[in-house]
């Protein structure tokens, strides 16, 4: 199953499937849930989202951004040892091939 919006995300049934990010939930990193400093409201929601529809896995396909992860592409979406969700990373045309 796949979701590239909050709302696709809202209304996906991913309970132990591999679920597909992309598009605007994958366009930066996400914080650390427990990340004290720095925690976007948005970004605390798609965590909550995550794990209430649990997945059996995450595939996240993430864009090119210079800005994130120093550069690195494609960059890991979550990177949070709080986060018990296994997930790897993937370029975006490697995503779109999931489809």
């Amino acid at each position: 199953v796949a979701a590239g919006t909050l709302n696709e995300l809202e209304q996906v049934l991913a309970k132990g499937k591999l679920l597909l990010l992309h598009d605007e939930l994958t366009r930066e990193q996400l914080m650390p849930k427990n990340f004290v400093f720095y925690n976007p409201d948005e970004h605390q929601q798609i965590i909550a989202l995550l794990e209430e529809k649990e997945p059996g896995a995450i595939l996240a396909a993430t864009s090119r951004n210079a800005a994130l992860a120093g550069g690195v592409y494609p960059f890991p979406l979550i990177e949070d040892g709080d986060f018990q969700i296994p997930s790897v990373y993937l370029t975006e045309a490697e995503g779109k091939n999931c489809f």
